[in-house]
């Protein structure tokens, strides 16, 4: 999806003028936004916390509001500081583009919000809000063929997450082993001893720490960090507090990370240097965290 958004955003940016710098964090901050409201990717806090979606759900905001305000404040400061760039249309006006012509009803461009609708107005469960969400863009989009563009669909989609299914089964095997009691028996009292115990530790604790997220490091949700939480929990701490936690200081990692895939590919598509976006970016995500961590632990505690 990146890749399928990128490829027409990125060019309007830059036809614009706006320098590669500046598209490319237009970008990355969306997917941060984005991701939050993923509810595909809550699965992983329903099964390592043992949280409700419903749960989930009604920290989101606290999550992404931040985030949304201080991108936006960032996008606005670098486009004032370098923003822009050489104007040049990316391709002949009135060109074809090729393929069979067919124009998709501008109401399938819903498709994409009926699941998070699903979720989170009618409080339906991930999978099936998914599948509806999939029904719904066949009917919407009218194929020629819906029964293969499904299956296709199908097909190709798990192949896109061949990788993510392997790096959760990774997950599965690291908590178990991190929760075994002899593994916990040595590494909860370190973890006690490090527990932030009141709002403002909390706050300070995690925001401080939050760039221990990127690189893969041990707050990074979709590594060592689900671990991680199910230790604070066992710790004493509770699954929300633990939940938000996590959530929050991942947008540091959606947005700053240099492993990730979607920053790999839009540097390379904008030539821009990918450790230029994570020193540019790191302290606005840090802000981000900050705000959001106040706000979660007035909530929380």
């Amino acid at each position: 999806m990146v890749i399928l958004v990128g490829t027409i955003v990125i060019p309007i940016m830059l036809t614009a003028g706006i320098s590669q710098f500046v598209a490319s964090i237009v970008v990355l901050s969306g997917v941060g936004v984005g991701a939050l409201f993923n509810v595909s990717t809550w699965a992983v806090y329903v099964d390592v916390l043992g949280l409700s979606v419903q749960t989930i759900a009604d920290y989101t905001l606290v999550a992404a509001l931040p985030l949304i305000i201080v991108s936006l404040a960032m996008i606005v400061f670098y486009i004032r500081i370098d923003g822009k760039g050489r104007k040049a249309w990316a391709m002949p006006t009135g060109a074809s583009t090729g393929g069979d012509g067919r124009k998709v009803p501008t109401i399938a461009l819903i498709s994409p919000l009926v699941p998070v609708i699903l979720v989170f107005a009618f409080k339906l469960d991930i999978v099936p809000a998914v599948i509806i969400g999939a029904i719904v863009t066949i009917i919407l989009t009218l194929p020629k063929r819906p029964i293969h563009v499904l299956s296709s669909a199908l097909v190709e989609g798990i192949q896109d997450i061949a990788g993510a299914l392997a790096l959760m089964i990774g997950i599965g095997i690291l908590l178990n082993s991190v929760m075994a009691p002899q593994v916990a028996s040595l590494i909860s009292p370190l973890i006690e001893s490090v527990l932030p115990s009141s709002p403002w530790m909390y706050v300070i604790f995690f925001t401080l720490l939050s760039p221990l997220a990127i690189y893969r490091g041990p707050l990074n949700v979709w590594g060592l960090g689900s671990g991680i939480a199910a230790l604070f929990v066992t710790a004493g701490m509770t699954p929300i507090a633990a939940m938000l936690a996590l959530r929050v200081v991942s947008n540091v990692q959606a947005v700053s990370d240099p492993t990730n895939s979607h920053n790999v590919w839009v540097a390379d598509f904008t030539k821009s240097d990918i450790n230029e976006i994570l020193k540019k970016t790191l302290p606005w995500m840090v802000v981000a965290v900050l705000i959001s961590m106040v706000i979660g632990s007035f909530m929380i505690f």
